[in-house]
């Protein structure tokens, strides 16, 4: 009821309103139609709803919502802030913009992320690098502007290096900011211990030989040339070094080293000799030691060869008058001339004569009883045909110690220098000639005596001693080794006691000129002071005769046999008489063909011409030895050269302390001072007294032979024993 009447005074209330404007605005006195309104039902409020927009961090949206009716269409778009990019609705859609109908009270809002960069980590060697986000959570990605800060673990065995050519931190830890796609280039390198090698010298240059003033080196080391070296002295690995020598006078630096200086003879491996000298080719060895650069990538032995020169005869000299033990001049050692008694045997297998070795060592044996041992000594006894092979290995085996001797005494640069000798057998021996001596004693080498046999040459050797003898008595020689006289008495004592001899010999420079007296061994120090190194030298005649009367004196005292020969020794049971073979044998020469008087030199022309005639060139130091064919020998010089050596002896009243002193004495100061000293003579004053005496005084045969030898003689004291 309320309603209806409300409504009627509404309508009522209207058409007063109504008719009340419109009669002031028109004069219009029309009555007006009578109308009858019929009210219309009254439209329900549409249902509004409220729609409520946010905006999540990092971006914006295009409304903030309202209140709108239901069905009303919407909108919306969500705009993202720089480094932001939209994520979603918080109604699960993704679409942006968005649109729907609003039919219910909405609440929305709009996701943002911020952008994603990758980090891209490329590692090279071995280890890991951490990744600590400081600023926001850590995903596959990192969000952009993250803050990371990147650790270097290098693993076991390895060690950070870098960040690569991008990164300016060059430290272990760094932060980075990524707000871009970023790539580190994290580098670790191997742990490997800096190596370090050593350079070390071997060789004969490195160390100051007995007796020598200096050593032959003045300096030799390696100069670094690029690297590093340590406190140790050692090499950083890659170093470049360079080799500096510099020899002293009397000897050369060999610039050469390679595999055939360690090879002793043609390749043979029983003949290679030890070093521990770095095994490098010849070429890389022949460019170190000519100075070039090398890089050393391993502990390095460098060979410190020398080889002697001549240089000793221009030095100052000894105050008395001697050369200085400088390159060839070596003086003696304590291996050559202490004595020793080494004696090593290379006898061939199934010598055809064993009795005569037997002999051999009993002579050795006895005759070192009188004068000392003079070892080390090698004593060859060789039988041709029975065992060539054996011979030749021997030989090389005695060579190499030879060889190995000179090396070690700095004269060879080498210790292969026995080398030659072999190959000189092998030439030899190939032309069926006879390829050793019976004796050679080089100072600083290797003493050794020899005898090869050949049966097959009856009239050389051994065999020629034989044949004579079978001959005169008109047998075979088997038939005369058969016979009950035969003997051995006097094998092995002239050519050991030569080496007896030459064990004095205290100069190089001496033992080299007598080896080849006019060979013009130094003569490049000019002819006048080359013509004064004779007054120090042996003259031949007393090299040879000394030993031979010493050899006479030996066998009489110890009663031994002499071999048959001219002077009257049959096949009989004669033992040796020196004054017998004094008047049978050495005096016989002299009645029967008439001796020159002695003098130094076995030829009658001076010392120049005998040199030129042997091709020597004196300004050069030179020999050829073409032969002296055209010169005049000294008639008798060795022989005479006996019976001077027994006059000698007779001055010094038959002392044989004294005449075994006189060798030393000569051997080391000179035969010129020996004679002073023993006999209180110059040489040619003692040759003008002997040959007064020996050829002007009008004394007998057995005058002379009385006073040389008087009866009853027996100079030699020691009771020698004998070996079996």
């Amino acid at each position: 009821m309320k309603f209806s009447i409300s409504l009627l005074s509404f309508c009522i209330l209207s058409f007063i309103i109504v008719f009340s404007c419109s009669t002031e605005e028109v004069q219009d006195t029309t009555p007006p139609p009578s109308i009858i309104q019929n009210p219309e039902p009254e439209t329900p409020n549409p249902t509004q709803y409220t729609l409520n927009v946010n905006a999540g961090e990092g971006g914006s949206v295009s409304s903030e919502g309202g209140t709108y009716d239901e069905g009303t269409d919407i909108n919306l778009t969500a705009t993202p802030n720089g480094e932001y990019v939209f994520l979603n609705w918080s109604n699960g859609s993704t679409d942006n913009p968005i649109s729907f109908e609003l039919n219910s009270d909405t609440n929305l809002t709009a996701n943002f992320e911020k952008r994603k960069y990758a980090l891209t980590i490329n590692i090279s060697g071995e280890g890991t690098v951490t990744e600590e986000i400081i600023e926001t959570g850590k995903s596959t990605d990192y969000e952009s502007g993250t803050k990371v800060k990147l650790t270097a673990v290098p693993s076991e065995g390895w060690v950070f290096r870098s960040w690569g050519e991008l990164i300016e931190n060059q430290e272990l830890s760094f932060e980075i900011i990524i707000d871009e796609p970023k790539e580190v280039n994290v580098v670790f390198d191997e742990i490997v211990e800096e190596e370090y090698f050593s350079v070390n010298y071997e060789g004969n240059g490195t160390f100051i030989r007995y007796g020598a003033p200096y050593p032959p080196m003045e300096s030799y080391g390696v100069e670094l040339i690029e690297g590093e070296v340590n406190d140790d002295g050692d090499f950083l690995k890659g170093s470049t070094l360079k080799l500096v020598q510099q020899a002293n006078p009397g000897w050369d630096f060999k610039k050469i080293y390679g595999s055939d200086a360690l090879t002793y003879i043609l390749n043979r491996d029983e003949y290679l000799v030890e070093t521990n000298v770095t095994d490098f080719g010849f070429e890389t060895w022949e460019n170190i030691l000519n100075g070039e650069p090398f890089s050393i990538d391993q502990d390095l032995i460098i060979p410190i060869n020398v080889g002697a020169n001549e240089d000793f005869l221009f030095l100052p000299k000894e105050p008395n008058g001697m050369f200085q033990n400088v390159g060839r001049n070596l003086l003696m050692y304590p291996e050559w001339n202490e004595p020793s008694n080494e004696y090593n045997w290379y006898v061939t297998n199934n010598f055809s004569w064993p009795g005569y070795v037997e002999a051999y060592k009993d002579r050795l044996f006895q005759i070192t009883q009188v004068v000392g041992d003079f070892g080390p000594l090698d004593i060859l006894i060789f039988d041709w045909e029975a065992d060539p092979d054996h011979n030749r290995e021997m030989y090389a085996k005695s060579r190499k110690e030879y060889g190995i001797g000179l090396y070690e005494n700095q004269i060879y640069p080498y210790p292969n220098g026995g080398n030659a000798e072999v190959e000189n057998y092998d030439r030899i021996a190939a032309e069926g000639g006879y390829p050793f001596g019976s004796a050679s004693a080089r100072l600083g080498g290797r003493k050794y005596v020899g005898e090869i046999n050949k049966q097959s040459e009856p009239n050389r050797g051994l065999q020629e001693i034989l044949t004579g003898w079978s001959n005169r008595l008109g047998i075979t020689n088997e038939e005369l080794m058969n016979r009950d006289e035969f003997h051995w008495d006097w094998v092995g004592i002239h050519e050991p006691l030569h080496i007896w001899q030459v064990s004095s010999e205290k100069h190089g420079w001496m033992n080299d000129m007598a080896g080849c007296t006019y060979c013009g061994r130094f003569s490049e120090i000019g002819f006048d002071e080359y013509e004064k190194l004779f007054d120090k030298l042996n003259p031949r005649w007393f090299m040879e005769g000394q030993i031979i009367a010493l050899e006479d004196w030996f066998m009489e005292k110890i009663g031994l046999r002499d071999w048959p020969d001219s002077s009257g020794f049959e096949d009989t049971e004669k033992i040796m008489d020196v004054r017998y073979k004094l008047k049978n044998r050495w005096f016989m020469g002299h009645r029967e063909d008439g001796f020159d008087r002695l003098q130094r030199h076995e030829y009658k022309e001076d010392l120049s011409t005998i040199l030129s005639v042997a091709g020597v060139y004196i300004e050069e130091g030179l020999g050829v030895l073409n032969g002296f064919e055209s010169l005049t020998p000294v008639k008798g010089y060795f022989n005479t050269g006996i019976i001077a050596s027994y006059y000698m002896f007779a001055k010094m009243n038959h002392d044989l302390d004294n005449y075994l002193e006189f060798n030393t004495t000569r051997g080391a100061d000179g035969f010129d001072v020996a004679m002073q000293q023993y006999l209180g003579l110059t040489e040619q004053q003692f040759y003008d007294e002997f040959n007064t005496w020996f050829f002007d005084s009008g004394l007998t045969e057995d005058q002379k032979i009385d006073y040389l030898w008087p009866e009853g003689t027996d100079p030699i004291q020691v009771d020698i024993q004998s070996r079996r």
